[in-house]
């Protein structure tokens, strides 16, 4: 998807800044990172209205941000420039404050996008289009945590990347991996499948999940609980909904299917496309992508608007 960047920010550089302006072949988010302390980069948490996120702070454009278990280290993507390949960024706290950010070394001579990190911090997924054997299209690649650092990259093994794929993945605590596809199996454009690439005796199939989630519309970037409990994603549908593509939640039934999900309401959705969808591992917020032609940007809001009460049942077809 080709995503347009937004008009120019001005930001102003007090003089607590970190002294970065004028370097050459810096990213966006470090000529313009503040000093910085705090949990979630010191912002002012929000309640059951989303606000932004860190604007004008961080610049992920197509991916929100992957938070490590314990709240020290965030990490997104972004362009160095408009229509320019996607890098892996990471901020650290450290001492009590954020670190300047920087591309993670992987990244610094092939792409990167769309970090998702697995619920014990250990993995860390990214989608990348380096090319392998000469092909070059996009797959799911992933790096091992070791102390400070991530190394041993390789593309996840099995049937994940055999066929298309696209967007943000997620990765439960069972090392079960759910993402969006159009491949045989599904119901439309696009549907959530799930596969376990690390186990050996299921890691050669892929499978659309069980229930109520897929459809005719576009079913896409699932983000699922550590504990496969829920499941929250993007769906496009016209004779529903608020905008382009809207937020949906499903929970697991008793037999493992998914439950008929629930849109997430106008407190969540709006007339522009919300998409991405990610909780912070302490369980206490949702993070997402909101779009539409010329604007972009990652939304936070409190997991209070995740409950039945406040999500808007969706009729049975």
């Amino acid at each position: 998807m080709r995503i347009v960047r937004r008009g120019l920010v001005i930001v102003a550089i007090p003089s607590v800044l970190l002294a970065t302006a004028g370097l050459e072949g810096q990213m966006p988010s470090q000529k313009s990172f503040p000093r910085l302390r705090g949990p979630y980069l010191g912002q002012p948490e929000p309640g059951i209205e989303p606000i932004p996120f860190a604007e004008g702070i961080l610049f992920p454009d197509h991916c929100p941000v992957a938070i490590s278990p314990d709240g020290s280290e965030i990490l997104w993507a972004e362009p160095v420039e408009l229509d320019a390949p996607r890098r892996l960024m990471s901020t650290r706290l450290e001492s009590g404050f954020w670190t300047l950010p920087r591309v993670l070394p992987f990244t610094e001579q092939a792409d990167g996008d769309c970090p998702v990190l697995s619920p014990d911090g250990q993995r860390l997924f990214f989608n990348s289009r380096r090319p392998i054997d000469g092909q070059e299209r996009e797959r799911v690649w992933m790096a091992f945590r070791t102390d400070h650092n991530w190394m041993d990259v390789r593309p996840v093994p099995g049937v994940l990347n055999q066929d298309h794929l696209h967007w943000q993945i997620s990765a439960d605590s069972a090392g079960n991996l759910y993402f969006g596809t159009e491949r045989p199996g599904g119901q439309g454009s696009d549907d959530i499948f799930m596969v376990s690439p690390f186990e050996p005796k299921r890691s050669h199939g892929a499978s659309a999940v069980p229930g109520k989630i897929n459809t005719g519309s576009h079913e896409s970037t699932p983000y699922v609980s550590p504990g496969g409990r829920f499941l929250i994603f993007s769906r496009i549908q016209a004779d529903e909904g608020f905008g382009g593509a809207d937020l949906y939640i499903s929970f697991r039934e008793d037999d493992g299917s998914w439950g008929m999900p629930r849109n997430l309401g106008p407190t969540v959705n709006s007339n522009r496309s919300e998409c991405c969808p990610v909780v912070s591992p302490d369980g206490r917020f949702l993070f997402f992508l909101r779009l539409a032609m010329g604007y972009k940007q990652v939304f936070w809001v409190s997991t209070e608007v995740l409950s039945a009460e406040s999500a808007v049942p969706t009729p049975t077809p």
